[in-house]
């Protein structure tokens, strides 16, 4: 761009120069939406949020969890009363001007809720922070009711050091913001595997121990990679699996694309390649298909894919049928699968549940191979994959894809007493 002066004795020309990038973040900048959010992770656990809403007289809200502290709202720069009643885990406000710009801010103190799942805590929602890492597994972001489909504005203001290794500063829908799972941490190992369209990354952060080094990372895009050509695409197209140091998660969590464990030895190699296949699977089915059968099918798949060797996978099932000799004496009787299946609470139950699952599982395989040498279990639960947003009967889905009677299996190995569990390896 050039501006002419003109002085008393002549006329000067100055030219300016606009650099096209400040041309297209004027742009940008137009199309920003109205609600805008910044989080900042504070190391002696807090979450402070500061929000920039347009009210337009709907109800606004933020989701923590009973957690909030020290709440203001501004409007023109001044502090304005409003009132709050809470629902849940969201607390409402109102008394607020029923239009125009407003500034929310607010605080949330770290925490977690577990679900107690048998010898191993799952994760139920969370922000979890310490030295090494910052997790968040629930909605803690404001929101305006009806909103949730509507464009929100996200930044991140971190520790030195750290970076998001899920989720970025970015815009997005208020209802994505809310369903995936936020990691930032220092970084440190990463692998990340392409097929169909659809991506999986696997982080392992800085304090996190790599058991099995660049062959855990290699591993488990293996693993992803043979489980979407085996038993066919998923509707989301981005997936994440993290490994993080115990200081900061003691447990797992899953989501419908995320799944984080911590970095105990031999805990994270089996979580992990288990709960992945959780999202084939659904959660459409009796406990013993969840359980047995994907802790059977998973330990397969590891040995296809250079994790494990069938020397493990076979010390593995022995390991399986020691536990279920040690229940039944220690119990003084056996207990149907289908009874364990059954229990609104499994907790106490849910190792031997894994275990007999597994074996009844084996026992399956092998039978439908004996029949029908082109077939097999994996033939079986890609079939559940299809299905796995719809209700079915497992009996009748083996029998369609396999041509194997599974009902006689059935009311033997599944609804009857197994006294004999060595028999289940023959």
């Amino acid at each position: 761009m050039m501006i002419w002066i003109k002085g008393k004795t002549k006329i000067k020309r100055f030219v300016i120069l606009i650099p096209a990038a400040f041309g297209l973040w004027i742009a940008a900048a137009a199309l920003l939406p109205d609600f805008r959010v910044e989080v900042t992770i504070r190391s002696q656990g807090e979450v402070e949020v500061r929000a920039t809403i347009h009210l337009d007289g709907r109800p606004v809200y933020i989701k923590d969890a009973g957690r909030g502290t020290e709440i203001r709202w501004l409007v023109g720069g001044k502090d304005v009363p409003f009132q709050t009643r809470r629902e849940g885990d969201a607390l409402y406000f109102s008394g607020l001007p029923a239009s125009g710009a407003a500034r929310l801010f607010y605080k949330i103190r770290a925490f977690s809720s577990y679900i107690n799942s048998g010898d191993r805590l799952k994760l139920r929602e969370a922000i979890l922070i310490s030295p090494s890492g910052f997790l968040a597994l629930t909605g803690f972001f404001p929101g305006i009711e009806g909103s949730e489909h509507e464009p929100i504005d996200i930044r991140w203001r971190l520790p030195r050091r750290w970076t998001m290794i899920s989720g970025q500063s970015s815009v997005q829908p208020l209802h994505r913001a809310r369903e995936r799972m936020w990691v930032a941490a220092r970084p440190d190992r990463q692998g990340r595997a392409e097929i169909g369209g659809a991506s999986f990354t696997v982080s392992v952060p800085e304090g996190a121990i790599l058991w099995g080094g660049s062959r855990f990372l290699d591993g488990l895009t293996a693993y992803f990679r043979h489980a979407w050509e085996k038993f066919g695409p998923l509707e989301k197209a981005d997936f994440e699996a993290f490994l993080l140091p115990r200081a900061l998660l003691a447990g797992f969590v899953l989501s419908s694309r995320a799944i984080a464990v911590s970095d105990e030895f031999g805990e994270s190699i089996d979580r992990l390649t288990h709960e992945m296949l959780h999202w084939w699977s659904g959660y459409r089915v009796p406990y013993w298909i969840r359980e047995g059968l994907i802790a059977y099918l998973s330990r397969k798949i590891r040995v296809a894919c250079g994790l494990d060797g069938e020397a493990i996978f076979r010390q593995h099932l022995q390991s399986c049928l020691t536990a279920v000799r040690e229940s039944i004496k220690k119990s003084g009787k056996a207990t149907p699968l289908a009874e364990m299946s059954d229990m609104i609470s499994p907790n106490a139950r849910f190792k031997d549940l894994h275990a007999l699952g597994t074996l009844v599982a084996r026992r399956l395989d092998l039978d439908i191979q004996a029949q029908n040498p082109k077939k097999s279990l994996f033939d079986v639960f890609a079939a559940m994959a299809r299905n796995r947003n719809r209700n079915f009967d497992l009996r009748d889905l083996v029998e369609q894809e396999t041509g194997f009677r599974a009902k006689p299996f059935f009311e033997k190995y599944v609804f009857g007493k197994i006294e004999n569990p060595e028999n289940l390896l023959k």
